[in-house]
Parts: structure tokens; sequence; C-alpha cells
């Protein structure tokens, strides 16, 4: 065989290598790139109405509860009358007077106080944080769950092509294999759907 078809047998090999290379390269990259999006899909907030209609519910159970935990204690404060004390034999007379919102020793308001007496003012507040805290609100369920499938899709296919471009590469090319996540998307995916069916059961 002449010098020159070896150097073009060569070069057409170095090509060849070189493009499977490259082509690893890109896929690896869109890999890591669609991981990276699927996290960030995954652990953003909620979109900003869903936290601001959040922290209303939230607030309303929480007032709610409050109110059959400590308002007789409210009204008992407010009304005054006729007291028997603990370990007393006769009862005496107390005047109204103004309850103490925070039973603590040490007198501090938590959001289990303020919200038995300002849960309209806490939802303003709340709502207000929401708002001016700058963070970058995500999808809500129905999309979030949408693009999510669209990226497990993609991330499948890409995996398989790197496999498959890897397996036509032995002995020739060496090509690490991509990270491997597709086990725990299919364990977060197997998760979320028996969280789904709980909810569903429980809605019933």
């Amino acid at each position: 065989m002449a010098k020159s078809e070896l150097e073009t047998i060569k070069a057409t090999l170095d090509k060849a290598v070189a493009t499977t290379r490259e082509k690893a390269a890109t896929l690896a990259q869109r890999h890591e790139a669609l991981i990276k999006e699927r996290e960030a899909v995954r652990f953003a907030p909620e979109p900003l109405d869903e936290c601001i209609a959040n922290a209303q519910r939230l607030v309303d159970e929480a007032h709610a509860q409050a109110v059959r935990e400590r308002g007789v204690n409210v009204v008992r404060d407010l009304s005054g009358g006729l007291r028997l004390p603990e370990g007393a034999r006769t009862e005496r007379v107390v005047e109204p007077m103004l309850p103490r919102i925070a039973p603590e020793l040490d007198g501090r308001l938590n959001v289990q106080d303020l919200v038995l007496v300002f849960p309209e003012l806490l939802k303003q507040g709340l709502e207000r944080v929401v708002r001016e805290a700058g963070a970058e609100h995500g999808l809500d369920s129905k999309a979030r769950a949408k693009r999510l499938a669209e990226i497990d899709a993609e991330l499948a296919r890409i995996a398989a092509e790197h496999e498959e471009l890897r397996a036509g590469a032995s002995g020739v090319v060496s090509i690490e294999p991509l990270p491997e996540v597709h086990r725990r998307i299919a364990f977060e995916q197997s998760r979320a759907a028996s969280q789904l069916t709980v909810t569903v059961k429980g809605a019933r």
C-alpha cells in the first residue's frame, strides 16, 4: 500500500475519531445542562400567586386553630366575673382585663400569637414579603410536571444515543459514560406517583 494511501486512511480515521469525540462531548454537555435545568425546575419556589394563596390559607387555618385553642380564655379575660383560683376555697371577682396574647414568660410574640388577633395584618405582611423577596418563582404544578416529563424524555434519548456511540467506538475511541441519573429519576417519578395516589385517596 502506498504511503499516500496510508496517510489518507489515517486522516480519515483521525477525522472520524475527532467527529465521534465532538459528538460525545456535545451530548455530554447537553446532558449536564438538562440535569441542571431539571433540578432548577424541581426546586424552584411555587409561582408568586400560589405562594400568596398559600400564605392566606395557612393564616386562616392557623387563626381558626388558635381561636379553638385559646379563644375561650380571651373571652374569660375580657368578661371578668367570678373566679375560683386553683387551690382556693372561695371565689373572687375579677375585673375585665386585656388578654395576654403572648403567654410565655419572656412575653415575646410569635407568629402563632399574631395570627390569633391580627390575621388580616399578617396576611398583608406575608404578601408584601413574598412580593419584595425577589425570588425566582417556578412553574405551576401542571407546567412543572410537563417540563419535567420533557426533560426526562430528552435525557433518556441522549443517554441511549451516547451509549450507542460508546459501543460503536469501543476499541477505537475512549468515551466516558454519562452520569447515572436515570435510576434516581425513576425513583422520584415512582415516589411522586405514590404521593399522588395517597392525595387522591385522602380527598375522597
